[in-house]
């Protein structure tokens, strides 16, 4: 493994994962958005990686940034032209309030505690305007189907990268697994392992609470999406 979070994954990872999956996730989010009041126009993506989103975000019209803990991944959002912040989720100062703040892809289950779990709900907070919504996914041990042993291998090829993923799961921990072969570099192989942790709904809900911020409903597709907003009193919650 690099000691950089994502070295090598960001060489690939726009290959991973298709254009029309990030269109389909934009629009569930921009319909979100939609539906807030005051409709968020300043936008802060965490772990915003190569950028995907974020792009999406900025020809939508909404002033978009983004913030990651890989300088590989990065300079790949550089590249495309994106406002984005080194820093790390849990300690993150950016010295301004957004309307709205993502974390997308499942990127709270890397965090393997609830204690930093709750730290990334705090500074989210001191980051969100007043009536901000911090609108987020991740895997819960209810839609895990915490018990049993669970192992999911698929190979694929795009792009000229042979792909294979391996998803194992046990309990309330997973270990995601790609193991890449780039056909066009001489065969170069990368290989990148994430652990993650699911969370029980009450404790997202908890954690949501404890920091000041309201766990709103919604109707979604996506069953492990979240909206915590900032109220503009202490009575509101």
């Amino acid at each position: 493994m690099p000691k950089e979070p994502y070295a090598e994954f960001a060489y690939f990872y726009d290959k991973t994962i298709p254009d029309k999956w990030y269109l389909g996730y934009y629009r569930v989010i921009k319909g979100l958005f939609n539906n807030l009041n005051p409709k968020p126009r300043r936008i802060l993506e965490l772990a915003s990686g190569t950028g995907r989103m974020l792009k999406l975000l900025s020809k939508g019209g909404y002033d978009a940034e983004g913030l990651d803990l890989s300088k590989s991944m990065l300079s790949a959002a550089r590249k495309k032209g994106l406002r984005v912040h080194y820093g790390n989720m849990l300690r993150f100062k950016l010295k301004k309030e957004y309307d709205a703040i993502l974390c997308l892809n499942y990127s709270l289950n890397e965090i393997k505690s609830a204690r930093d779990l709750s730290k990334v709900f705090q500074n989210v907070k001191e980051h969100l305007a007043p009536d901000g919504a911090f609108i987020f996914d991740i895997e819960t041990t209810e839609s895990a189907g915490i018990g049993n042993k669970k192992v999911e291998v698929s190979t694929s090829e795009s792009g000229g990268l042979i792909i294979t993923f391996s998803n194992v799961a046990k309990g309330s921990a997973r270990k995601i697994t790609f193991d890449v072969s780039d056909k066009y570099s001489n065969g170069k192989r990368y290989h990148v392992e994430i652990v993650t942790r699911a969370y029980p709904k009450k404790e997202i809900m908890q954690i949501c609470r404890k920091n000041g911020l309201k766990m709103r409903s919604i109707k979604s597709k996506y069953d492990n999406l979240f909206i915590c907003i900032n109220p503009r009193s202490s009575t509101a919650l």
